[in-house]
């Protein structure tokens, strides 16, 4: 079963998956598969700490000549970075992000998703507020995961 990063709406396959980004998400073709690729492998890279891996799976994408596709992958790159050396100060945004509640995290999605709509953005712009849009809805699955298994327990 598959789910929607954006939304959680789950799908039987990945076809249904790629449908909706389209029609719902307005994510088509390799900026999809990139968008669950990260939800489903990036994501949990960066919250298993597995530094080398995440890094190797942006190798393999950042050769896409898609202006969307580099802007999605440097932000992943720049969380990245920001996780990795997370003893600088100030603290990055990302450190920040992972402590916020579900509600402060809906309202971080919905302040990205304004963001996004706006009209002078870029293509790039438009692609690396995706992969903060992304992180966020990644965040927002865990913490209501983690909510429903101590609310089970």
């Amino acid at each position: 079963m598959r789910a929607c990063g954006l939304c959680g709406r789950r799908f039987k396959n990945e076809r249904g998956l790629m449908v909706h980004l389209a029609r719902i998400h307005d994510i088509h073709g390799s900026r999809g598969r990139l968008s669950i690729k990260a939800g489903h492998r990036f994501f949990p890279l960066l919250a298993e700490r597995k530094w080398a891996d995440a890094q190797r799976f942006l190798n393999k994408v950042e050769d896409a000549e898609d202006e969307w596709i580099e802007g999605y992958v440097q932000a992943l790159n720049g969380m990245l970075i920001a996780l990795k050396e997370s003893h600088s100060s100030p603290q990055p945004y990302i450190l920040q992000m992972e402590r916020n509640s579900g509600e402060e995290l809906q309202n971080l999605k919905e302040g990205f998703a304004t963001l996004s709509n706006k009209p002078l953005n870029t293509t790039f712009d438009k692609g690396y507020i995706q992969a903060w849009l992304d992180y966020v809805s990644q965040q927002q699955n865990n913490a209501t995961s983690s909510n429903s298994a101590k609310q089970g327990a």
